[in-house]
């Protein structure tokens, strides 16, 4: 999916979407095998790219696309201590792994602990659902 609006001039708008076809890479430039969690993928640095060719669903048009480079600073609201629950939110949106890259891996710390109450109940759900499974 094409995700800003610089190139309306081609009708290329965000929100467009298509199929990713494959890269042209600029002179001397090539990917770059690295390893993520045990699994080798190819890399590569946005500066190596001239473009990124993609197959419109639309009109089934091939198009070439200049990558752009850009940054952004998200500032939580409230304390560090929203953290967790953020951490949380986002995950929760997760619907398939495939694609997924975590910049660091998660650690316990960074999540909220559990009250002993909502633990416990958790517990007995877990249970009450188990013996309905073997019920069935």
């Amino acid at each position: 999916m094409i995700n800003s609006n610089t190139e309306k001039a081609r009708k290329l708008c965000k929100g467009t979407t298509g199929n990713f076809v494959g890269v042209r890479w600029k002179e001397g430039c090539t990917p770059q095998i690295e390893n993520y969690n045990g699994y080798k993928v190819f890399a590569a640095n946005i500066s190596d790219l001239d473009c990124l060719i993609m197959k419109l669903d639309c009109t089934d048009q091939m198009v070439e696309i200049k990558p752009e480079e850009f940054s952004f600073e998200m500032k939580l609201p409230g304390s560090k201590s929203l953290m967790p629950n953020w951490l949380y939110v986002v995950l929760s949106r997760v619907t398939i792994l495939k694609g997924l890259y975590l910049v660091q891996p998660l650690r316990k710390e960074m999540f909220k602990q559990i009250s002993r109450n909502l633990r416990e109940e958790l517990l007995f759900l877990r249970s009450l659902e188990q013996r309905l499974l073997n019920n069935l």
